[in-house]
């Protein structure tokens, strides 16, 4: 079947930056004092996760909640398009890594069109 191997990466620049910025979002939430300096974008992190825990907290859980929630909808999706194996968890793997990066162009691939 065709759409059992299909399989497209995002742009190199979001595998930059959406890894980084899941990582500061944690760094910020579980140990902002660890913080290296980033400019501005550290001393907002920083004072984030010190002065404003909460809001660091709704951050951190609400990312990671998404990245997860769309990486088993990304099992779906898959199946739903006749993706199977190891591309299926390719796909998986990827769009908890990449979030809507991903999943935005498994949702786009109909089997049909190709």
């Amino acid at each position: 079947m065709a759409g059992s191997v299909y399989f497209e990466s995002p742009s190199i620049v979001w595998w930059i930056l959406v890894p980084f910025g899941m990582f500061l979002t944690s760094v910020t939430y579980l140990s902002p004092e660890s913080i290296c300096y980033l400019g501005p974008l550290g001393e907002f992190a920083r004072w984030l996760g010190t002065k404003q825990p909460g809001i660091a907290a709704v951050i951190f859980y609400g990312a990671w909640g998404f990245h997860i929630g769309e990486a088993l909808y990304a099992v779906k999706a898959c199946s739903d398009r006749g993706i199977e194996g190891k591309t299926k968890w390719k796909w998986v793997i990827q769009t908890f890594i990449m979030g809507v990066f991903s999943l935005s162009k498994l949702i786009r691939y109909n089997p049909k069109d190709s």
